[in-house]
């Protein structure tokens, strides 16, 4: 089928009437001169008009067939074949695109030197009028891929390593097809080379997206061992921060393979140095959660990593974890009087083993305590009668932006004033009427206890939770739904709740800290509960929770502060990368974008470390389950898809279905031969 590559120059072949036009406009008026005797003059004159007509009709034909060669010749004439289109001049191009697996998956034994010697085969295919492309995924440095003439450009900017990112095959490959789509060849070809990952091309919730392209794909496999052990979650488990006591660190490792593994050894560092470790068996897909015990020796910024043993993708071996244990924590304790609070104080000054660890600081009802909130991490409000509305907003920021606040009720508080200015905005419900009186002699006792909060998480042995309830005389009934409920009592009402507003923490308790209203500061569970209380209140920024991957932006976001001093970000490598700090509002946002391996990322101002972050890989990676062939047919229907694994099967395919013919050169070598008659013969008429 004959057919032109770039129709819109067709629309030139208007031009092929100018000769005709420029000959009709521009005839010369014969002029009459009068002879004696005219009869062997007119012989002599038709012979020649005859001859010169001859001559003026063939220029005006070779004119105009000069102007339609030469416009065919640019619109570029193709003939489509079925066949092979041998390797001769003239031959149909071809562009070309080759898609580059180099993601975390392709980091095993060999892969990456099989991938780029395939990668060579192709580039050997390229011929002189060819184009082609490189596309390495994942990779943000092509993502303005272009078309280059010369191989030897594409062979020097391979790359020669796996990255630590998760590849998305389905996107690059719709970046071949769009930067196809720019090319006007009639040969177009996709060289994906890749290790066949399920993950890498499942179109997850689009189970019915397609391709709408009828090119010729090449699936060049990369061979690689299928079985696989990863660390795909971990972390710190424990809520309840202190130097010198034990912390809890978890990891969840998983079998990808087909085969059960035996005595995998899963190790906890704390830094540099082995911390705990554990010998597990794992069956194929089975998942098993691990948990260690460390003690961080002093206070600051903590950090480690799970590792398991070796296998065959080493990359994913590995977890990242990171939190702070504070020096001492602050704690401001704010009262009707001093006596509403000295209960608290008294706790917390004895905190065995702990001397000095609580900075406490005291204020009644009616001094002024917002100018100095930010001074503190923890706010303990005890029997506190009402807040004025600059309290009520400047509280509400101060949990917002991480700190912690922990509420009890008493005679002597507003109820409406709490539901309006405290209760409604941050923790969702309103305060009701006080229920039940000591002088009528009944009382509640705790009913469910929620043992795996972490105010109580690894208090109780296992299987022994038990937690000897105080006696309840008055309690604040609650309108509407409550927060996460950590003690209620026997008649259902909510003792404890716990509630979140921004990055900080709220525990609400709906009774009260007085004789009149419950034994509860009598009781065993009254000193261990404020004092996890106040430490879970007071470490809630300390923890590093965000699920940070590889590739994903780290962002900081700072209370407060100046930009005077430079910021910037230790990779983990130990390279530095200054940072543009952004104000907004009363804080600062860091944000960077080189997370590009996983390891611990470390935010500076200056000299002053201001946190550290762990990136740990995508844990979808470490799947290595094959895709099924039958994806390309459903992803591409109107492409011709091989796969290939042999260089010389795949040299021989892409001759034989590389097919067309262009006729270009010939065009302009028609042209040039009808410019050369058209100038001698319009040079022989002059002389005529």
């Amino acid at each position: 089928m004959f057919t032109f590559l770039n129709t819109i120059l067709l629309i030139g072949l208007l031009g092929v009437a100018i000769p005709a036009l420029i000959h009709l406009f521009a005839r010369q008026k014969v002029r009459q001169v009068l002879f004696s005797s005219t009869a062997f003059l007119k012989q002599i004159q038709s012979q020649k008009l005859r001859r010169m007509r001859l001559r003026q009709i063939l220029l005006l034909v070779l004119r105009s067939a000069a102007v339609l060669f030469l416009v065919l010749a640019f619109a570029r004439p193709t003939w489509k074949t079925r066949h092979g289109r041998g390797r001769g001049r003239g031959s149909a191009s071809t562009s070309m695109v080759v898609a580059l697996d180099r993601s975390m998956s392709m980091g095993r034994p060999g892969q990456l030197q099989e991938a780029l010697q395939k990668a060579g085969t192709v580039l050997d295919l390229c011929e002189e009028e060819d184009e082609i492309a490189l596309i390495e995924f994942p990779g943000s440095h092509t993502s303005g891929a272009a078309f280059a003439r010369s191989p030897g450009s594409i062979r020097q900017a391979l790359a020669e390593d796996v990255t630590w990112l998760r590849g998305d095959g389905l996107k690059e490959l719709e970046r071949a097809i769009t930067l196809l789509e720019s090319s006007q060849n009639i040969n177009q070809e996709i060289y994906l080379i890749t290790d066949m990952q399920a993950s890498a091309f499942s179109p997850g919730e689009d189970s019915l997206r397609s391709f709408d392209w009828d090119g010729r794909l090449f699936v060049l496999p990369v061979s690689g061992e299928e079985a696989n052990a990863a660390v795909v979650r971990g972390g710190i488990e424990s809520r309840i921060l202190q130097p010198n006591a034990p912390l809890g660190v978890y990891a969840e490792i998983k079998n990808f393979g087909d085969n059960r593994i035996e005595n995998v050894l899963v190790r906890a560092f704390i830094g540099d140095n082995p911390g705990a470790q554990q010998l597990i068996d794992l069956d194929p897909g089975e998942s098993r959660r691990v948990l260690f015990r460390v003690i961080p020796d002093q206070p600051g910024w903590f950090w480690g990593v799970v590792r398991i043993e070796a296998d065959a993708l080493p990359a994913d071996n590995d977890w990242f974890f990171t939190c702070f244990i504070p020096e001492r924590l602050r704690v401001l304790m704010l009262g009707k009087t001093l006596a509403d609070t000295r209960p608290f104080r008294v706790v917390l000054d004895l905190h065995p083993g702990r001397d000095g660890w609580f900075e406490i600081e005291q204020a009644v009802y009616g001094e002024s305590f917002i100018d100095r909130m930010d001074d503190f991490d923890v706010l303990i409000m005890s029997n506190y009668p009402m807040l004025r509305m600059d309290e009520a907003n400047r509280l509400k920021k101060y949990v917002e932006n991480g700190g912690g606040l922990f509420v009890w009720m008493g005679e002597d508080v507003n109820l409406r004033n709490y539901s309006s200015m405290l209760c409604r905005p941050v923790l969702g419900f309103d305060l009701g009427n006080v229920s039940g009186k000591r002088e009528d002699g009944g009382y509640l006792n705790f009913g469910t206890v929620d043992y795996g909060h972490p105010l109580f998480r690894g208090v109780f042995e296992e299987g022994k939770e038990n937690i000897r309830s105080p006696r309840i005389y008055s309690i604040i009934d609650m309108i509407g739904p409550a927060a996460q409920r950590i003690i209620s009592l026997g008649n259902g009402h909510p003792f404890l709740i716990e509630g979140h507003s921004g990055k900080g923490r709220v525990l609400f308790v709906t009774g009260a800290a007085s004789d009149g209203w419950s034994d509860i500061v009598y009781s065993t569970v009254f000193a261990p509960l404020v004092i996890r209380s106040a430490i879970y209140l007071g470490t809630s920024t300390t923890f590093d929770t965000e699920d940070r991957r590889t590739g994903d932006e780290l962002v900081l976001n700072l209370r407060g502060g100046d930009v005077q001093a430079p910021f910037h970000v230790e990779l983990p490598g130990g390279e530095e990368v200054r940072l543009s700090p952004v104000v907004s509002g009363d804080g600062i946002r860091l944000a960077s974008s080189h997370s590009e391996r996983p390891g611990l990322y470390r935010f500076y101002q200056g000299n002053r470390l201001l946190q550290s972050v762990s990136v740990n890989v995508d844990s979808r990676e470490s799947d290595l389950q094959h895709v099924s062939e039958n994806i390309w047919e459903r992803l591409l229907p109107g492409a011709r898809t091989f796969i290939v694994e042999d260089d010389e099967v795949l040299k021989r395919l892409v001759s034989q279905n590389r097919r067309g013919h262009e006729f270009w050169r010939s065009f302009l070598i028609i042209l040039m031969l009808i410019l050369a008659v058209e100038m001698v013969i319009a040079r022989e008429s002059r002389k005529k």
